[in-house]
């Protein structure tokens, strides 16, 4: 037996209900006719319902069409989804359009995402922007990537600044970064901090396979002896 939501939907969806279209994509999907959901599906985002664009663009992209998804994840991501922001910014990061995917990333940092805003600023070091990877390795940094820290604290360290470096170093290293811990050792050792303290973050980088911390331990365990 038809559910009876059925025609009292598909009559305000025919009469131009964008949201009546949508629960009735929903419902068609769930009774397992997901042809004629996704019909009805393409015609709620077409008539601006962002939840419909960006579950369209969703299965666009599980489909392998991310040309075809992107339009619906914008339309989604500036109707305020942030989950469709953080999506639209790494197809556009990957496809190298980095101007582009700038506010996209940034909507989505201010969401707390981290990701996006690493892989921009991995792009713009590549590209040898380095203020602009230094602005977005910072963003995702505070977010939490330990990463994107010890990526910042590189930056600083080749302008000279070595107390801003030394600081991200840290934060990057009592993250568990491995080699944000031996960059942090290293930068110890030289201003002559407490050997113990180096030994420890040399521990953390070996531990981590950091080629070069396990040599640097056994010399700090020498001098320490």
């Amino acid at each position: 037996m038809a559910d009876p939501d059925i025609p009292a939907l598909t009559r305000a969806a025919e009469q131009g209900d964008g949201q009546a279209a949508y629960q009735l994509a929903l419902l068609l999907k769930a009774l397992g006719q997901d042809q004629d959901g996704e019909q009805w599906l393409h015609r709620a985002a077409e008539r601006g319902v962002p939840d419909a664009a960006y579950d369209l663009g969703a299965l666009l992209l599980q489909r392998g069409q991310p040309g075809d998804a992107e339009p619906w994840l914008r339309r989604s991501a500036h109707a305020g989804n942030d989950v469709a922001a953080s999506i639209v910014g790494m197809l556009l990061v990957m496809a190298g359009r980095l101007t582009e995917a700038e506010p996209f990333v940034d909507q989505a940092a201010r969401a707390g995402e981290a990701p996006p805003a690493a892989e921009l600023g991995r792009r713009y070091g590549l590209a040898g922007s380095l203020r602009e990877a230094e602005t977005w390795y910072r963003k995702a940094a505070l977010l939490g990537d330990p990463d994107a820290a010890n990526k910042v604290g590189q930056l600083m360290a080749d302008r000279g600044l070595r107390a801003e470096a030394e600081d991200w170093f840290r934060r990057s290293a009592e993250a568990g970064h491995a080699e944000g811990a031996n960059n942090y050792a290293v930068l110890l050792y030289q201003r002559d901090a407490d050997l113990r303290e180096v030994f420890r973050w040399f521990q953390v980088a070996a531990d981590g396979g950091v080629p070069d911390a396990a040599s640097n331990m056994a010399r700090i365990r020498a001098a320490l002896e």
